[in-house]
């Protein structure tokens, strides 16, 4: 895949259509959200190419996509501010995944406390990048 370069027309600007999935929807992070990796060598979405949405990584020179997450369960994610990690709302919790390796870890697990979260936003604060995570969540019942 190559990466298509147009012009908008109403501002001029260059605009960098940098996947060809025409038959599915891909979603960028939050304008509060980074996106790329560390060195800007990747740049990490969601798509629905699977049937649900999942987190994807492409790298921007050669155009490789590779998935990341096969557990995303609400679609909030954000990069590290280190730009090696990328943490989203997975099935147990807070998760991260390395975006070169693909090694996930759980970051906060609250599947134990029997709840369903509606909504986890992971939010990064300072030069040491603190996480910050604020959920809504509600009680289990059966």
């Amino acid at each position: 895949m190559k990466i298509k370069k147009f012009r908008d027309e109403k501002t001029g600007r260059e605009v960098w259509r940098l996947t060809s999935w025409d038959d599915v929807n891909c979603v960028s992070t939050y304008f509060y959200c980074k996106a790329f990796s560390r060195d800007e060598r990747y740049i990490i979405f969601a798509s629905d190419k699977t049937g649900k949405f999942e987190l994807y990584r492409l790298e921007i020179e050669t155009g490789e996509t590779i998935q990341l997450t096969d557990n995303l369960a609400r679609l909030y994610y954000n990069v590290h501010p280190d730009g090696r990690e990328v943490y989203y709302h997975g099935d147990k919790g807070i998760h991260a995944v390395d975006i070169e390796t693909g090694e996930e870890r759980v970051v906060a697990d609250i599947s134990e406390r029997g709840w369903n979260t509606r909504m986890a936003v992971q939010v990064f604060q300072g030069t040491e990048g603190k996480l910050y995570a604020f959920t809504s969540m509600m009680e289990a019942r059966e």
